[in-house]
């Protein structure tokens, strides 16, 4: 019924998942990526492809996981800093791709930084972001298991193991830092080098999104996403006091 594979990226939107997942498929594995169980559909995931499952997303993820055991990967990156990110992305290649705007007539080019900026701000308070789902938070509810306060640490992330699942929990600027050498690390396998897909570097809006980094969101705004991603913050501070040692063996 399912495809296999070696690894599932299961991480937010925004959060390096595509570079992960084409480094690791560089380095022989086969991996694919979901943002939450909307995504999970038959035309990727399934060996007869069709347009959805006879059973609803979330148990049908749930029995993937059970059956194909794929080795999964979260990738934690600071809420605010990915939802900036996130907007961008959706307000310009979603217009493109979902409602056949131009690229030079997407949201993004159309409206001033201001505008732009009091749209996001109108996003968060109304909590309809559209990339606002936060991957670990749903896969707990999906599978039935509290994964954040069960997580060993290792230095420089965190893993969870049971009998039916995998996870490796890993640091988003460590993984831009560090690249190939700390997902060799985390994984314990060899990765022969860091491809970059989808960075924000990378796109044709970077110096507009620059600049809109820069605005101050205010209090609160600021407490009202810290709020809703407490547990991701108690998450990142973890791995940031988990600190992997500068020279360390890793064994394939």
């Amino acid at each position: 019924m399912f495809k296999t594979f070696d690894y599932l990226i299961y991480s937010p939107h925004k959060s390096a998942t595509q570079s992960v997942k084409a480094t690791l498929a560089y380095s022989g594995f086969t991996v694919h990526h979901l943002h939450s169980s909307a995504n999970f559909t038959p035309l990727e995931f399934s060996d007869s492809p069709r347009e959805s499952w006879p059973i609803e997303n979330r148990i049908a993820l749930k029995l993937f996981l059970s059956q194909v055991k794929p080795k999964l990967i979260y990738i934690a990156r600071d809420p605010i800093c990915r939802l900036r990110s996130s907007y961008f992305q959706s307000k310009h290649e979603d217009a493109m791709e979902f409602n056949g705007y131009k690229k030079d007539e997407t949201p993004i080019f159309k409206k001033n930084i201001w505008e732009l900026y009091e749209d996001f701000i109108s996003l968060i308070r109304s909590d309809s972001f559209p990339g606002k789902i936060d991957s670990i938070l749903e896969l707990e509810s999906i599978i039935g298991c509290d994964l954040l306060n069960n997580l060993q640490n290792r230095p420089g992330f965190c893993f969870f193991e049971s009998e039916d699942l995998t996870l490796y929990v890993l640091d988003f600027d460590k993984i831009l830092l560090e690249r190939e050498n700390y997902l060799s690390y985390c994984l314990n396998t060899r990765i022969i080098s860091f491809v970059e897909r989808n960075l924000t570097v990378q796109k044709e809006y970077r110096e507009k999104y620059d600049s809109f980094k820069t605005l101050e969101l205010g209090a609160e705004i600021e407490n009202i996403i810290m709020k809703r991603y407490e547990k991701i913050y108690q998450l990142i501070a973890q791995l940031k006091t988990s600190v992997k040692p500068k020279r360390q063996a890793i064994i394939f």
